[in-house]
């Protein structure tokens, strides 16, 4: 009886492994969760990501300090990145409206210290 038991397993473990389809990893702007506001360190969402709901008052906290060259608001607020750090004294680099997807302009390149929620919340 456990010989039968044993080769009905190792028989349902095989045609389970035959059949299930290794899940393929998002990659791109596609990695970013529904909800959320992501930045990325490459162009096109490509390279490092972090991802937020409220926002970061310090990106080194993320890896990710003057590190954002592209971003996706897939959040149902707007969120601001700002030059600086804390709650105060940051200056205002670019406000991301939701739905927004884009890679950063030479000004704004690589200068993001912080994210906060809200536009024009710097």
């Amino acid at each position: 009886m456990k010989k039968h038991v044993a080769a009905c397993v190792g028989a349902v473990l095989m045609f389970t492994g035959l059949t299930t389809a290794p899940a393929n990893a998002a990659t791109g702007w596609a990695r970013c969760p529904a909800g959320s506001f992501c930045i990325f360190d490459l162009p096109n969402g490509g390279g490092a990501m972090a991802w937020f709901q409220v926002g970061s008052p310090d990106l080194r906290a993320q890896g990710m300090d003057n590190r954002a060259s592209s971003w996706w608001n897939r959040n149902q607020d707007g969120f601001s990145l700002c030059d600086g750090y804390g709650s105060g004294g940051s200056n205002h680099l670019r406000s991301v409206f939701p739905g927004a997807q884009a890679n950063a302009q030479a000004d704004t390149d690589n200068r993001a210290s912080s994210v906060r929620k809200g536009v024009f919340n710097c």
